[in-house]
């Protein structure tokens, strides 16, 4: 589907004729771009209700998740 609507493309890879490179088109970017300009002013939206140390409470509790969970998927790909 997202082929279909341009926004990416397929390219074979040189030497495995099974895999295929999957590259974001001009117009992919596009509509990343355009979505993170919505998801960014819903992300606004959401957390007015929150003083400014209520927000930096929630992003430091975000960083602090993600590094976690970074760390989790490192541990797991070691593993394997």
């Amino acid at each position: 589907m997202l082929e279909e609507q341009g926004w990416v493309k397929r390219t074979p890879v040189q030497g495995d004729r099974r895999a295929k490179n999957v590259i974001i088109t001009e117009k992919g970017l596009e509509l990343i771009r355009s979505s993170m300009d919505a998801m960014a002013e819903m992300s606004e939206a959401a957390v007015s209700c929150l003083s400014e140390e209520e927000q930096e409470q929630l992003r430091s509790l975000n960083r602090k998740l993600r590094d976690h969970l970074t760390d989790l998927t490192s541990a797991m790909r070691r593993k394997d």
